[in-house]
């Protein structure tokens, strides 16, 4: 392992190939570590402009055209990311309500797993279309069971 004492012997002797290896593992993993916060930055951002559209209640095609012109998306993408941010609403708004009724959140996490509730989301437009409604979106999953495995 190449700790603090071995680099300061090393660049004491004056080996240079030492401190450009050093140098350019630092700049490698600065690099990664600055495009990872950017890329959490960028979907920060994206997030909260749909959730800023969602409240003031902005109609699925705005939110489209504002995503496609002020984010670069493609019409189809921005479709895709206000689906994506809707489920994310869904599944908060159902931890509330399990909250509410009192359920630890071990007990929550036991009835996302049983009733399978991101890929119901995902794939039952029923459910889906309950995505702002938490306690009929509660209910509805109640009312269809755990799904057969």
């Amino acid at each position: 392992m190449l700790g603090s004492d071995a680099i300061k012997r090393a660049l004491a002797r004056g080996e240079g190939g030492v401190l450009n290896s050093v140098r350019y593992a630092i700049d490698e993993r600065t690099a990664r570590e600055c495009e990872t916060a950017f890329q959490k930055g960028l979907e920060v951002g994206i997030e909260n402009s749909v959730r800023s559209m969602i409240a003031i209640s902005a109609k699925d095609d705005a939110m489209v055209t504002v995503l496609h012109d002020v984010w670069g998306f493609s019409r189809i993408e921005a479709v895709d990311r206000i689906v994506w941010v809707k489920r994310k609403i869904a599944v908060e708004g159902l931890d509330e309500v399990l909250a509410s009724k009192g359920k630890s959140p071990r007990e929550i996490e036991d009835f996302h797993r049983a009733y399978a509730v991101r890929s119901r989301l995902t794939h039952e437009n029923a459910l889906f279309v309950l995505w702002s409604e938490p306690d009929q979106l509660y209910r509805k999953l109640v009312e269809m069971g755990e799904p057969r495995r």
